[in-house]
């Protein structure tokens, strides 16, 4: 019988044929990493829900994973000779980048009669000498350079920091809202937030919005910054320190729809497409706050 994993971390192993991670069975939100087989680096067959493969290496075919279905999924930085992310196999709503192959599809690859779907999936910034980013692959609303298909854009993803491992998606990416419902598999994204946000699907694992500082960058020295809302600090249990309006206790879900308490001006309500506008429940009024350079120069 085939094993079924949950919450495991498959590391460094290794396989002479098939599954150098994982071969057949079930995998819930694992993280699949450095391992290696002939085909199939990081799992060989079998349901993949909310993993991510990483720095997997195959010697031939499916560096990350191959004829695998792949739910909600993250294959990045893996390796093969045709199929760097994936060979074969069904994906949803997966993030596929910076992945190789040494011959064709650094980031899909199909043949031999085999197929590869790719549906709600985001297939970018891979490499190969040929089909750098998908090869033979029917994709179906997806973000990816290869033109055509029904749904597909071709707009770059914009990351929040894919170089660092940042696959998130920034307030600006055009791959908000614009997969199908139908095609989402399961109730959560990679980061275990809500699949669905604002009625349409995100395209990629991850979904903008289905957490309060959806697309924050990491300024470093617990710093966080986002274009819309400038630089902060979160304190924990809803408490931020802004640069700009000092502490604020924030309540909400979604950047779409925030509240924010301040001593000074009590309950205010605001979101990421109408900052830096407020509305004040003491004032009973819209307040504009205009910007400064920091450190609380800007006004009301």
């Amino acid at each position: 019988a085939f094993a079924t994993l949950t919450n495991c971390t498959l590391s460094r192993n290794s396989a002479a044929c098939n599954g150098g991670g994982i071969s057949g069975g079930a995998a819930n939100n694992c993280l699949v990493r450095a391992n290696t087989a002939d085909n199939g680096g990081g799992a060989w067959g079998g349901i993949l829900n909310n993993c991510t493969l990483s720095y997997n290496k195959a010697n031939y075919s499916g560096g990350g994973a191959f004829g695998c279905t792949v739910n909600n999924g993250l294959l990045r930085a893996n390796t093969a000779v045709n199929g760097g992310g994936a060979w074969g196999g069904i994906l949803n709503n997966c993030t596929l980048a910076h992945n190789e192959a040494a011959c064709s599809g650094g980031g899909t690859f199909t043949g031999y009669g085999y197929g590869v779907q790719l549906k709600n999936c985001i297939v970018y910034y891979n490499t190969a000498k040929t089909n750098a980013d998908a090869a033979d692959a029917a994709l179906s609303y997806c973000c990816t350079p290869v033109a055509g298909g029904t749904g597909n854009i071709t707009n770059a993803p914009q990351f929040v920091n894919g170089a660092a491992g940042d696959y998130r998606l920034r307030a600006s990416s055009p791959c908000i809202n614009q997969g199908a419902n139908v095609f989402a598999a399961g109730t959560t994204a990679l980061d275990g937030n809500p699949r669905i946000v604002n009625g349409v699907v995100d395209m990629g694992a991850y979904e903008y919005g289905s957490s309060l500082w959806a697309g924050a960058e990491d300024a470093g020295g617990g710093w966080k910054y986002l274009a819309w809302f400038g630089s902060f600090q979160d304190a924990g249990g809803g408490r931020i320190w802004h640069t700009e309006h000092g502490w604020l206790h924030s309540n909400g879900t979604s950047p779409s729809s925030i509240w924010f308490w301040s001593s000074r001006r009590g309950w205010m309500w605001t979101s990421c497409s109408v900052y830096p506008f407020f509305w004040n429940t003491k004032a009973e009024a819209w307040l504009w706050y205009y910007r400064g350079t920091g450190n609380g120069t800007g006004g009301w």
